[in-house]
């Protein structure tokens, strides 16, 4: 089966975060969903920091995409993305504009998260214009977005919800992962990847999924291979079980 994660190692990620934002931003503007367009009340002093906002690794040589921001029950300024963003707990983040930000300070292989944590003095946290709260994972057929760094605010049906994992055929691409995943105006996920649901296995057509392309641009659709992502319910019961930083996440 063929799986694919969607974090960019470009040879300058730090060089091309804003041609791909600046894509994403295109996206959003072609697509009807304009509720989930980056939040503009930026500002002037400090960068903006919360669901879709872009986020540097490995040196600046890897790009992702921030899930969510805001404050644990310690009161530390958190940020969520996908775990294969990192490598190893320390890492340094950064966000374009500010230099590094933060530091992962805890992530999760199996549920494919990191947890960051910022600086607030570095970064003004914000929640996702469009975005009221948190919400149950969605059902089969539901219209979800996402909104990625490289690919902007795409949307599509939900194919299946399965063992904690959302599968939908959102347009995303390498420098997506780690970006919210909505169902109406409530945040339900965290893009990982893409891959052919379960039930496509089951149905004998998951080979499929061996020819599809990844998606690059919305005007694929649907010609490209679903996405999937981990439900945000999952993550921050995760988190909170191994009383790791982020327990008690509230957005900002």
């Amino acid at each position: 089966m063929r799986v694919t994660s969607l974090r960019l190692i470009p040879s300058s990620a730090r060089a091309l975060w804003a041609m791909l934002f600046a894509v994403a931003l295109v996206g959003s503007l072609l697509t009807s969903a304009t509720a989930f367009a980056p939040n503009a009340q930026a500002q002037e002093a400090r960068p903006v920091l919360g669901g879709g906002t872009p986020l540097l690794f490995d040196g600046g040589k890897a790009l992702c995409t921030a899930t969510a921001s805001g404050w644990d029950n310690a009161n530390r300024a958190i940020v969520f993305t996908a775990g294969h963003c990192s490598s190893a707990v320390g890492e340094a983040v950064e966000v374009p504009g500010a230099g590094t930000t933060g530091h992962v300070v805890a992530r999760n292989e199996i549920l494919d998260y990191s947890v960051v944590q910022v600086d607030p003095n570095k970064v003004t946290l914000v929640r996702q214009a469009g975005v009221a709260d948190r919400g149950a994972p969605p059902n089969q057929g539901d219209n979800i977005c996402k909104l990625g760094a490289s690919t902007g605010l795409t949307c599509g049906p939900t194919w299946q919800v399965a063992d904690n994992t959302i599968y939908s055929q959102v347009c995303a691409g390498r420098g997506d992962s780690g970006g919210p995943v909505m169902n109406g105006d409530r945040l339900v996920g965290m893009l990982n990847g893409g891959t052919m649901p379960p039930l496509a296995q089951d149905a004998g057509v998951g080979s499929v999924g061996n020819v599809l392309p990844e998606c690059f641009i919305s005007w694929q659709h649907p010609f490209f291979l679903p996405a999937y992502g981990t439900t945000f319910d999952a993550i921050v019961n995760d988190v909170a079980a191994r009383n790791w930083p982020g327990t008690g996440f509230r957005m900002a």
